[in-house]
């Protein structure tokens, strides 16, 4: 019975240490939901092509309003400043560089994607295409926009959290290091 009791225990054991790590397996659900989201974006934009003129005056005023209602609203010059600049960021890449904008969201996506499936397969490979996938998804803003259409505000909304997931990646995927380490000494 004794015996019985250790096989179970090992074999639970065992496959506690093969399965992924329940970090992990979080960080890749809602990695794939931000990656599909994105790489849907890219390719409904890609079929709809660029806005009208008149469209893109009208989704900006839906959005943010007009700089007269905003300054009679008690806005700050600097926050006025900061609207008028993603509007014109906006209608940059409307005009401009559309294409270039949303077939680089879907390399940078499939890059994403590739990184996700190996580490699904917990290959240390996709940790080092993720950290290429979150610079990549950084050097786009530069690829894409003139810098001085670019708002600090931009560049960290995108920066901060891609550090953060390294950080968890990297947590994640040294727990899956140890358990095959633990794995191999364990089948010995």
């Amino acid at each position: 019975m004794n015996t019985e009791s250790t096989t179970v225990s090992k074999t639970y054991n065992l496959l506690q240490l093969k399965s992924r790590p329940k970090l992990l397996n979080i960080l890749l659900f809602l990695s794939t939901i931000y990656v599909f989201s994105t790489l849907g974006t890219a390719v409904q934009k890609l079929s709809e092509g660029p806005m009208t003129e008149i469209q893109l005056q009208e989704e900006m005023e839906l959005a943010y309003g007009s700089i007269e209602t905003l300054t009679a609203q008690g806005l700050s010059q600097d926050n006025i400043q900061a609207i008028q600049l993603i509007k014109d960021n906006v209608a940059y890449i409307n005009n401009h560089s559309f294409d270039l904008t949303y077939n680089l969201m879907i390399v940078v996506s499939l890059l994403g994607f590739l990184s996700i499936l190996l580490m699904f397969s917990k290959q240390k490979a996709g940790f080092y295409a993720y950290i290429l996938y979150s610079l990549a998804s950084v050097a786009s803003i530069f690829i894409i926009t003139p810098q001085d259409l670019i708002l600090f505000s931009t560049l960290l909304f995108v920066i901060i959290p891609s550090v953060v997931l390294i950080f968890l990646y990297n947590m994640a995927m040294k727990e899956v290091e140890t358990r095959d380490q633990m794995l191999l000494t364990f089948s010995e």
